[in-house]
């Protein structure tokens, strides 16, 4: 028990934001660290595709298309009902946050069927279900004040890294902990800030509802989405 006490204390991460992984906040909005979640999803489904896949990746990058589309989790996914940082991350807090085995699966689905799922997520709404969605690489615009079924207004898919176009940014001062971190030359005023630059997102396309796409995501969120 000692030996497992201290690899659940070991730092796998530091965050220079609280993650919320509260019930609420996963459940009934978007959450920051529902995004970051999906998008790690997303990303690395994407890379571990064309790996696998040369001949595939090859057609992807002169096609430009891709082989994961979006992401898609339920919120009830991420467990816990706590607040972690900013600071140190535990594997202890990541087992906490994700305590099951679920495997990551790339589910082919037509833009209706995404639509579709997105609107069951959305349908207990302002209850703290589980099916609560949280996304990557789309934009999904919905009202709240609809009746279920009805409430999902539009759905684009965004532009991502590796697409290979350049994305509009903004170059933002992000406080850090230590001053030993970063390059004065690259500081504000305040000595304990860098500055990064941060993409923004853009708009590839609409959904197409009749076009096929490739969705990442948790077998247990495809159930219950």
């Amino acid at each position: 028990m000692k030996r497992i006490s201290k690899s659940t204390e070991q730092s796998v991460a530091l965050s220079l934001n609280e993650w919320d992984v509260t019930s609420k906040a996963v459940r009934t909005d978007e959450s920051g660290f529902g995004d970051f979640v999906a998008d790690i999803l997303l990303m690395s489904m994407e890379r571990t595709l064309r790996t696998q896949s040369p001949e595939q990746n090859e057609d992807a990058v002169t096609g430009g298309y891709r082989m994961a589309d979006c992401s898609i989790i339920c919120g009830g996914s991420l467990r816990s009902d706590s607040k972690f940082g900013p600071g140190e991350i535990t594997l202890g807090n990541l087992m906490e946050i994700m305590p099951f085995e679920d495997p990551i699966i790339v589910k082919e689905l037509t833009g209706q069927d995404i639509w579709d799922a997105l609107e069951n997520g959305f349908s207990a709404y302002p209850k703290q279900e589980g099916r609560f969605p949280q996304v990557a690489g789309m934009q999904v615009v919905w009202d709240s004040s609809r009746e279920p079924g009805h409430r999902v207004i539009s759905i684009d898919l965004l532009h991502q890294p590796f697409d290979g176009e350049v994305t509009e940014g903004k170059d933002v001062f992000m406080k850090i902990r230590d001053s030993y971190l970063y390059d004065p030359s690259q500081c504000s005023n305040n000595e304990q800030s860098v500055m990064v630059h941060r993409d923004i997102p853009k708009v590839k396309k609409p959904l197409d509802m009749n076009q096929t796409y490739w969705v990442a995501s948790q077998v247990s969120s495809l159930v219950f989405v």
